[in-house]
């Protein structure tokens, strides 16, 4: 990863896929106590910027708690984050990543809109 966060990176996606996205925040796993930190003003300074680069790109609604907004921003992930396919394809491609022991989550969906748009709500995905 390059420090870019998870709204970064999807929203670099987006953008070569001319497409938008609308991620459910309850979705996405969270490591133990990382909530509590940023709540605590744990807060890296790419993250920050993330979060300024982001604005006009990523539209957090209202429910979703502020801890929780910083982490999607946050500059300190790493690993394999993102995977993207067509719905019909989604059931193959998450049984097979279960198969391998690897805990996949089904947390965006890519209504139309605005290419690179990130539209975060906090329910679940259906």
């Amino acid at each position: 990863m390059t420090g870019f966060g998870l709204l970064g990176h999807l929203h670099r996606m987006l953008v070569a896929s001319r497409a938008a996205a609308r991620l459910y925040a309850a979705d996405v796993p969270l490591l133990p106590g990382a909530a509590d930190l940023a709540a605590a003003g744990f807060v890296s300074g790419g993250t920050r910027a993330n979060t300024e680069r982001m604005r006009g790109h990523a539209f957090l609604d209202p429910a979703v708690p502020a801890e929780v907004g910083v982490l999607l921003h946050d500059a300190q992930t790493s690993g394999g984050l993102l995977l993207a396919v067509e719905p019909a394809g989604a059931p193959a491609l998450l049984g097979d990543l279960r198969a391998q022991g690897l805990p996949p989550r089904s947390s965006a969906r890519s209504p139309p809109g605005t290419s690179g748009r990130v539209q975060v709500e906090f329910g679940r995905s259906a």
